[in-house]
């Protein structure tokens, strides 16, 4: 599969090696914008976290409650298919699942149902276990995940360590 990534920060190079990895081609970010909202049909994987660090540590979000970056996107690029997935977590875990024990889960939020289920292959090809994804809905949902992210920069913070991730934990019926 060809799978472009918008960005090439750490984040972006870390999940753009894992995909060479596995296989896959990979194109990584542009800042032609006009070529980007050419693009139809493309799924992208939105990892992006409304952080501002202009105050310093901890950082606050710029945009949240009423509005998400997964939103934003969606409706700066209407023909995309976004799906807000992997930004709860640090990018070794996102790669690597089973870098850390036990269950956690990873986040989807998106529009698109195919395209939501590509990300879960991708997800799967990553070591993600299906048990551990779950589907909030359409990409307003990506408004929760991307609220969770000061919680998790709290929690670094407290561990000193970016190895964790969040589980949701649900009762047997």
């Amino acid at each position: 599969m060809t799978i472009a990534i918008l960005g090439t920060g750490s984040v972006g190079q870390g999940i753009a090696g894992r995909l060479v990895q596995l296989g896959h081609q990979v194109i990584m970010g542009t800042r032609d914008v006009a070529a980007s909202k050419a693009n139809t049909e493309k799924v992208l994987i939105d990892v992006t976290n409304p952080l501002d660090m202009s105050k310093g540590f901890p950082p606050s979000l710029f945009v949240c409650n009423t509005d998400s970056l997964g939103e934003q996107i969606q409706a700066a690029f209407p023909r995309l298919r976004v799906v807000k997935s992997l930004n709860t977590m640090a990018c070794p875990v996102m790669i690597h699942p089973r870098s850390i024990p036990g269950n956690h889960t990873v986040f989807l939020s998106g529009n698109d149902a195919d395209a939501k289920a590509r990300v879960k292959i991708l997800l799967m090809e990553f070591g993600w276990e299906e048990k551990n994804m779950m589907d909030l809905g359409d990409i307003v949902t990506a408004r929760g995940p991307e609220m969770l992210v000061g919680m998790w920069v709290r929690v670094m913070d407290k561990i000193k360590n970016p190895f964790f991730n969040f589980h949701v934990n649900i009762a047997p019926q």
